[in-house]
């Protein structure tokens, strides 16, 4: 009623009266508006010719949720106590359908919500699978390279105790002997640890050959 009385000139009901119900949270009846001294002079009850009238608000969680507004123009006295009784009685019930209905929209909500957060949840976990394949496949590419490279990586090192060998017989003296025997056992160490990446990584990239040998 509010909107449309915003769009047009005229009173459709008495605002004054209503905002008076809503500021003190409480009902007002008035059977002979002629004879009551507040509210005998207001403009669209003159207007109107409005006889008798009853404003109550409906409240919800302490707060006014909307207002009920009844008017007769024809004659005074035509709120008794009964029918102000009833009355109230289904405003306090519409009260209530109307505290279950924000109920069921404020779970309905939530329910929204939780439903965007595991949507949310789903496609972040998807990412990780996506990121963790392309990880896995990143490694696996790299097992296989140097599995596939190990005779590339051990020819040079041959060719290290190739000439290591030679010149082992050739005429040392003996400071030349010791300084070729630190350079042996490096090379041994190196190609130990060429020799276990190489190992890891065959075994990573599924072409690890297993043999039974008796020992």
């Amino acid at each position: 009623l509010i909107e449309n009385n915003m769009n047009t000139e005229e009173e459709i009901y008495p605002e004054s009266i209503v905002s008076y119900c809503i500021r003190r949270k409480d009902s007002l009846l008035i059977n002979n508006v002629s004879k009551d001294e507040e509210f005998s002079n207001n403009e669209y009850l003159k207007k109107n010719k409005v006889k008798a009238l009853f404003c109550f608000p409906i409240l919800y969680s302490g707060k006014v949720n909307s207002v009920i507004y009844l008017e007769n123009k024809k004659i005074s006295d035509v709120f008794i106590i009964e029918n102000i009784a009833a009355i109230k009685l289904i405003a306090g019930n519409f009260g209530v359908a109307i505290k279950n209905a924000y109920s069921y929209y404020e779970m309905k909500e939530l329910n929204e919500k939780l439903k965007k957060q595991i949507q949310k949840q789903k496609e972040y976990e998807k990412e990780l699978r996506k990121q963790k394949e392309i990880a896995e496949e990143a490694n696996k590419a790299k097992s296989m390279f140097l599995a596939n490279m190990s005779h590339e990586i051990r020819n040079p090192m041959n060719g290290i105790f190739g000439m290591i060998e030679v010149m082992e017989i050739a005429g040392l003296n003996e400071q030349q002997r010791d300084y070729l025997g630190k350079i042996k056992l490096s090379a041994e160490n190196l190609l130990e640890i060429i020799n276990n990446i190489l190992d890891i990584s065959k075994i990573e990239a599924g072409k690890m050959i297993v043999s039974k040998i008796e020992f």
